[in-house]
């Protein structure tokens, strides 16, 4: 029975506007070396560099707070 590869999920922030997004990995064992990679923010879309364990699997996804949505008043 193949099972799909093992994947993490990393969260990063954009240097120019300091959004926080999360980004998916390919690997979770085996950690030989870090990544320098570069990525476009989700929100101003430069690109950027991050140094990561893995190789980035797609593109990034907005980070989502627990409290997002939440309005107190």
């Amino acid at each position: 029975m193949d099972h799909p590869p093992p994947e993490s999920i990393y969260s990063v922030t954009c240097t120019y506007c300091h959004q926080k997004q999360l980004v998916r990995t390919e690997g979770k064992f085996n950690i030989r070396f870090m990544h320098t990679q570069s990525i476009h923010c989700v929100k101003c879309d430069a690109e950027f560099n991050v140094i990561l364990p893995y190789q980035i699997i797609g593109k990034p996804s907005p980070y989502l707070s627990a409290t997002a949505g939440n309005d107190s008043r």
